[in-house]
C-alpha cells in the first residue's frame, strides 16, 4: 500500500481538489483507495491531527502519541481492507496563511513541522504533491482570503516583496525534501483554470482513473477589489454581525465581478514575477534534489 501526501500550498485549488475527492470517494473505494482529507484530517474530523502533535509537556506529548498510535492503526486497517493507495489531502501540515504574514515568510517552519507530523504516518510517503504559486499572486490570494474573515489584516507590500525574494519555492520546497527525505516530490505550477485537478490526478492516479474524476468548480476563490470593499464597508456599518451575515455576504460578494486584489507596486510585481519564472527554471532543473517538476495534462476528455 502507497501513501500520497498532498500538502498545498494554500490559494492553489487545495480546496477543490479535496471536494472533488471527497464527492468521488466511493469510486475511488470500488479501485482500492482511500481519502483523508479535511473531514478526516481536522479538528471536527476522527482523527483531528492538530491537536497536540509539536506541543510540548507530558500531557501534551501523551496525547500526540495518542494521535499517532490512532493514524497508525487507521492505516494497519486500510492495508487490511486491501486498500492499494491512501491519499491525505491537507495543506495546513506545511504551516498557515496567518503563520507566512505573520513572520513575513513563506512557510517558515515547514521543516520541523512536517518532520513532526511524518510521525502520524507508519510508512514514509511514496510521493508528496505540491502545488506553487507566483509569489505576487500568491500573497494578494491570501490577503484576499484574509480579509473575507479579518477586519483590516495588515498587508506590509515591501517586507513580503524582500521576503519572497531572498525566501522563495525553492528553498520551502528544499525544505519538504529535508524533512520527508525517503519521498518523491512532485511540483507543478498553479494556474487557474479547467482541467487542472484533472491533470494532476493523471499523474497521481493515472489517466484511466482520473478521466473519470472531472474537475471540481472552483471553491474560495478570491473576491473580487470591488467585492472586497463592500465587505469591508458592511462590517463598518454593522450590517454583518453574526457567522450567518458574513456567509450570506460571501455568498452574494462572489458574484461580483471586477478586477482582482493587486497590492504590490508596479515594479514589485514586475520583480516577484521575474523570480518566480528564474526559480520554476530552476526547479524544473533539477536545482533542488528530489524535487521533480511536472506539467498537469490540461483538457483531458472526461467519462461520464
Amino acid at each position: 500500500m502507497e501513501l500520497i501526501l498532498h500538502i498545498g500550498v494554500h490559494r492553489t485549488g487545495t480546496t477543490s481538489f479535496q471536494q472533488l475527492l471527497q464527492r468521488r470517494s466511493a469510486l475511488l473505494a470500488r479501485r482500492g483507495i482511500s481519502f483523508w482529507g479535511p473531514a478526516v484530517m481536522r479538528l471536527d474530523g476522527p482523527l483531528h491531527y492538530l491537536a497536540d502533535m509539536g506541543s510540548t509537556g507530558a500531557a501534551a506529548e501523551a496525547r500526540a502519541e495518542d494521535t499517532r498510535m490512532t493514524f497508525h492503526e487507521e492505516l494497519a486497517l486500510e492495508e487490511e481492507n486491501d486498500r492499494r493507495l491512501v491519499i491525505v489531502s491537507e495543506e495546513n501540515l506545511m504551516g498557515t496563511i496567518g503563520g507566512n504574514f505573520e513572520k513575513a515568510a513563506l512557510y517558515p517552519d515547514v521543516a520541523r513541522r512536517l518532520g513532526t507530523h511524518a510521525t502520524l504516518f507508519s510508512r514514509p510517503p511514496g510521493r508528496v504533491y505540491v502545488a506553487i504559486r507566483s509569489y505576487a499572486d500568491y500573497w494578494n490570494s491570501a490577503q484576499a482570503f484574509r480579509m473575507r474573515y479579518e477586519v483590516h489584516p495588515r498587508f506590509i507590500g515591501d517586507a513580503l516583496a524582500a521576503a519572497s525574494l531572498e525566501r522563495g519555492w525553492p528553498e520551502v520546497l528544499a525544505d519538504v525534501a529535508r524533512a520527508l527525505p525517503a519521498s518523491r516530490i512532485r511540483v507543478w505550477r498553479y494556474t487557474p483554470g479547467p482541467g487542472t485537478m484533472t491533470g494532476v490526478l493523471a499523474d497521481m492516479l493515472g489517466r484511466r482513473l482520473a478521466r473519470r474524476l472531472p474537475d471540481a468548480p472552483l471553491a474560495n476563490v478570491s473576491l473580487s477589489a470591488p467585492a472586497l470593499e463592500e465587505l469591508a464597508r458592511r462590517r463598518a456599518a454593522g450590517i454583518i454581525a453574526t457567522e450567518a451575515d458574513l456567509a450570506d455576504a460571501l455568498g452574494e460578494l462572489k458574484r461580483q465581478i471586477g478586477p482582482k486584489l493587486q497590492l504590490f507596486a508596479p515594479d514589485q510585481s514586475a520583480a516577484l514575477a521575474a523570480r518566480f519564472d528564474a526559480d520554476w527554471q530552476a526547479i524544473a532543473g533539477g536545482a533542488v534534489p528530489r524535487v521533480e517538476t511536472f506539467e498537469p495534462p490540461a483538457q483531458m476528455e472526461i467519462v461520464a
